[in-house]
Parts: C-alpha cells; sequence; structure tokens
C-alpha cells in the first residue's frame, strides 16, 4: 500500500511537521537515510564483486556521501522555522 501524499513511509505526520518538529523524529528520519543508502551501496558494491571490472560502485558512494552531507546539514546545522523567529 502506498502512503498517502505528504506523509513519510506510511505515517501520519506530515513531511512538513517533521522538519521542523520532535528533534527525535528529524534523527530518525536521517538514520533511516542512512540505513537506506548504504543497503543500495552494499547491493552495488555485491554486484561489482559477482562481476568484477573497474570499481563502478565508487560513484554510487560518492553520490550518496553528498546526499547524506546534505541531509546531515539539514538536520544538524540549519536553523529550523521555530529558532528563526527571534
Amino acid at each position: 500500500m502506498v502512503p498517502p501524499m505528504g506523509t513519510a513511509c506510511g505515517s501520519r505526520k506530515s513531511v512538513v511537521s517533521m522538519a521542523v518538529g520532535d528533534p527525535a523524529d528529524t534523527l530518525r528520519a536521517f538514520v533511516g537515510r542512512v540505513q537506506r543508502l548504504a543497503l543500495v551501496v552494499l547491493i552495488c558494491v555485491a554486484v561489482w564483486a559477482a562481476t568484477g571490472g573497474a570499481f563502478w560502485p565508487a560513484w554510487v558512494m560518492l553520490g550518496a556521501g553528498l546526499v547524506l552531507v546534505k541531509q546531515a546539514y539539514h538536520t544538524f546545522v540549519a536553523p529550523t522555522d521555530t529558532e528563526v523567529t527571534a
């Protein structure tokens, strides 16, 4: 079943409220992103190991790293709407 638009992974909380809501929810979303990207990288490395050739999963790792840096910035560094109200 596909979750309704505007919800994160089937939960009832909207994506927008998670971005500015409870820090535990934001951290949980970040950890989920790390786990999903790690799984993608592991699958790519397994495919490379089975087929051989040049180490092409490095490109996937580079892309995943860039995504994680951006997500980490928005999760841990960037001010939220509640912090900017000053």
